[in-house]
């Protein structure tokens, strides 16, 4: 197929409205045709290496980098050849791959995933002896297990980390069920807020940073909600989208041009496109003059300054 025909190639996913994350007024919605990319492969394929020698396949993912080298999760072996399941490798800068440790003996594996860097150090949950745990691997390689946060051999599942205020926030399932926790900068482990009190489970999910405050989803006692953590360390649920115990079950958070957006659920309104300012109002994107109402919105996504 000629360039000259490359629009004959386009998708759905190749579309994006285009109006500063605002809808057009007066019920035009305008969109704009845009090559967005060319890419470029190399002529042949290039193995760095047979992680899982034999058959098997190695399945290398979450590839991130740290201190100058790729760290990733695979199914592989150690040095001596006996199968370690899947484990955390490390490509240098050479191009050698190794195993970086056997958090898991044995070819069971720890599973290692959700790297994020933080204050030098690179965390991740992993399965060990103490169940899924969070992990840290310092700037020398070591790795060791931060906390124990669901005591004994049970799994505290810990994901969504994200770095706010100087500390890494982050859910886990630990004696008051699946709640806000938080690395300080001395690499202990704290629970910031017991959203829905008891053993019960707040399962606080989509965390993003806007406005100074920390935002996500929540279950508390009014439902499923859109929450709050400011810089005090205060959580708070930022109103009540669904009233009474529904759920307006708030999801794809993001930022665009200087205001909060997601997806919720109201009482009247169904599923529509919901936009928070600086001060914390929230209310569907229609109300802030962004023209037509969005139903049921979904993979939001912000491009060059628009949504």
């Amino acid at each position: 197929m000629s360039r000259s025909a490359w629009w004959k190639r386009l998708t759905p996913a190749h579309f994006a409205l285009r109006n500063r994350c605002r809808w057009a007024k007066n019920h035009e919605i305008r969109l704009h045709v845009t090559r967005l990319e060319e890419r470029r492969v190399l002529d042949a394929a290039v193995l760095v290496a047979d992680l899982n020698p034999g058959a098997a396949d190695g399945s290398p993912s979450q590839f991130t980098q740290y201190n100058g080298s790729l760290y990733f999760s695979a199914a592989g072996q150690d040095s001596g050849g006996a199968d370690v399941g899947r484990e955390l490798f490390r490509l240098d800068s050479n191009g050698h791959v190794s195993l970086v440790a056997d958090i898991r003996p044995g070819s069971a594996g720890s599973d290692p995933g959700e790297f994020t860097a933080y204050r030098g150090s690179l965390y991740f949950a992993a399965t060990g002896p103490d169940g899924r745990e969070l992990y840290r691997l310092d700037a020398g390689g070591h790795v060791s297990q931060v906390a124990d946060i669901a005591a004994g051999h049970a799994s505290s599942n810990p994901a969504g980390f994200t770095e706010f205020d100087g500390k890494l926030h982050f859910a886990a399932t630990g004696s008051r069920g699946r709640e806000l926790y938080k690395v300080d900068d001395a690499n202990r482990v704290h629970l910031v807020s017991d959203i829905r009190y008891g053993p019960w489970s707040s399962d606080p999910r989509e965390f993003t940073e806007y406005a100074g405050k920390l935002y996500f989803a929540a279950t508390g006692w009014e439902g499923r909600e859109l929450f709050a953590l400011n810089r005090g360390g205060q959580v708070h649920q930022v109103g009540d989208i669904f009233p009474w115990w529904g759920s307006s079950n708030p999801e794809e958070l993001i930022v665009c041009n200087g205001s909060l957006y997601f997806a919720a659920t109201s009482f009247f309104g169904g599923r529509t496109l919901y936009r928070c300012d600086s001060s914390g109002h929230c209310a569907p994107s229609s109300a802030f003059g962004d023209g037509v109402r969005i139903a049921n919105p979904e993979g939001l996504t912000e491009y060059d300054g628009n949504l």
